[in-house]
């Protein structure tokens, strides 16, 4: 994997602060295939994950974002209390709050 288009799609990410279509990721960046992406995004997924870093990738259908994970959210809120929270997100607070 070229770790360049990696850096470069999780600047995107980063940057864009909502959800990002694939389509819109392979425009920014010059990657011409879906699959690509998509390998990319589960490899950056994979890295957050392993590292046990605040930051998240969620797959949401065709759309991507980057975000914090709950356990970090009212830190952030008090920076930013205008976020945007994915349904499948929601629905996860809900489960966790009940439990």
């Amino acid at each position: 994997m070229d770790e360049e288009l990696k850096k470069q799609v999780e600047a995107v990410l980063f940057s864009c602060g909502r959800k990002i279509e694939l389509e819109e990721i392979g425009k920014l960046t010059g990657i011409g295939s879906i699959g690509s992406i998509k390998e990319v995004l589960k490899s950056i997924k994979k890295d957050y994950e392993t590292r046990e870093s605040p930051m998240m990738v969620m797959e949401d259908d065709v759309s991507w974002k980057m975000t914090v994970r709950e356990k970090y959210l009212p830190v952030v809120r008090k920076v930013t209390p205008y976020m945007e929270f994915s349904k499948t997100l929601m629905e996860t607070l809900a489960v966790v709050a009940w439990k």
